[in-house]
């Protein structure tokens, strides 16, 4: 559409909505990269958890999920056991599985992303 700007001049624009493109990278993003990383932090946890299985519960119900939040993506490693806690804090943090799964698997996702949107 054809305007006229404040100092007397013509011009003319184009415009696409970005956030719907953006939204759709970021969907894409989402269901291939973070549910990806989703499954490798339930793995990695199960394979890595440090305490010794009595009922197998907590090894077992350890989850990853994919965040999707208003202003982010990524992924979640959660316990699915009220005595969760109790493993992620007693003993100084002994037998803790949560932060080190995401440790370990942050600088892998980060690469991800960058090269996702990179090659987008």
């Amino acid at each position: 559409m054809c305007s006229s700007p404040a100092n007397g001049g013509i011009m003319d624009s184009v415009k696409i909505d970005i956030s719907d493109v953006v939204r759709s990278q970021v969907n894409t993003f989402r269901d291939s990269v973070c549910a990806h990383f989703a499954a490798q932090a339930e793995y990695y946890s199960k394979d890595n958890a440090k305490w010794q299985d009595q009922t197998g519960d907590a090894r077992r119900l350890l989850k990853g999920i994919v965040i999707d939040e208003p202003k982010s993506v990524g992924f979640r490693v959660m316990h699915r056991v009220s005595y969760g806690i109790h493993l992620e804090e007693a003993n100084s943090g002994k037998y803790a599985i949560l932060r080190p799964t995401a440790n370990h698997l942050a600088p892998e996702f980060r690469r991800a992303a960058r090269k996702f949107f990179e090659d987008e």
